[in-house]
């Protein structure tokens, strides 16, 4: 009597002689299921996870874009003539940004040089003194000056050289008709000459016109702010790290500047600033934060023109310094 413990091998395919089809095995599309459902409900604790671990080896500072802007007054007092730049242009070093102009100036110079070609087609006496019409010239001259002067469009300084103009010829005036000095003349013409090449405002260095309010036909006086003017090329950001960063917090060292709306490039460190116990009223820029190391960060690639602007937020990321990497 033989006894098998162990039966024998049938086809699963086969029974009792009979071929039977069955559909392709689904025990695995079944699984596949149940894995994406797992996932699913674990991502929440996965997310919090992930940004468990990027805080313990990415730390994050808060920091502004700092552009050095400068303020452009009027060199002179005038009405604006142009205006060529515009809010947001930019513009290159030695560009005209806007021109003045001073009526009682232009007068002036229109009656030297129409004076000077008088005198110069006229015969020349053999005796030349200083004419009336020149005297009327410098009294009337000087008459302008001072309304000019009481409505607040010409200064100290140009009202007393017409003063001293006038003074110095009347005592020499002749009696009788004469004929004004070329010279004195000329002297006169190329002093508001150089005078009206002034009435330009030029763009001292390449950057971007920030603040601008003025329209053509505006009055201005001397001194008076006109504009403001970024100078776009020297920007950097400034970050307030964490006191316990203080052994990363020197110069040459990479960081990570996260812009606001999600994008990143890198950085290094420029310069350190200053160490505070509290943050400078100046530096309000940096919210809530209230002490840390101010330091000065230059990014390593160009920065795109709409991140370009001054105070603008941004987080600064220090990666973590592992124990086999510190000094």
């Amino acid at each position: 009597m033989n006894i098998r413990f162990t039966p024998p091998r049938q086809q699963p395919s086969v029974d009792h002689g009979l071929n039977v089809h069955y559909a392709p095995a689904k025990r695995q599309a079944y699984r596949l299921r149940w894995y994406l459902i797992l996932l699913l409900v674990a991502s929440p604790l996965l997310y919090f996870l992930w940004h468990t671990a990027q805080l313990f080896w990415q730390h994050e500072a808060p920091g502004y874009v700092d552009i050095p802007s400068y303020t452009l007054a009027s060199p002179q007092s005038g009405v604006v003539a142009s205006v060529t730049a515009r809010p947001g242009s930019l513009v290159r070093a030695g560009s005209v940004l806007l021109t003045l102009s001073n009526p009682a100036r232009e007068a002036q110079i229109r009656l030297l040089q129409s004076q000077i070609t008088a005198v110069k087609s006229a015969p020349q006496p053999a005796t030349p003194a200083v004419s009336p019409a020149y005297v009327r010239y410098l009294q009337d001259s000087l008459a302008n000056y001072q309304t000019l002067f009481r409505a607040g469009a010409a200064t100290r300084a140009e009202l007393d050289e017409a003063v001293a103009k006038l003074a110095a010829v009347q005592p020499a005036r002749p009696a009788g008709l004469g004929v004004p000095d070329t010279r004195v003349l000329q002297r006169d013409l190329d002093s508001l000459l150089a005078q009206q090449a002034g009435m330009q405002l030029r763009a001292p260095f390449d950057g971007l016109v920030s603040q601008f309010s003025l329209l053509p036909g505006m009055p201005v006086r001397e001194g008076e702010p006109l504009l403001q003017l970024q100078q776009s090329n020297q920007l950097q950001i400034i970050a307030l790290l964490p006191e316990r960063f203080a052994h990363q917090a020197l110069p040459g060292q990479a960081v990570e500047v996260r812009w606001p709306d999600g994008n990143r490039s890198p950085a290094l460190i420029r310069h350190n600033v200053q160490r505070s116990d509290a943050v400078p009223p100046t530096l309000s820029e940096f919210g809530e934060a209230q002490q840390g190391i101010v330091v000065g960060l230059q990014p390593s690639l160009p920065v795109p023109t709409h991140y370009r602007v001054r105070q603008l937020r941004v987080k600064i990321v220090l990666p973590h310094q592992w124990p086999w990497q510190s000094n």
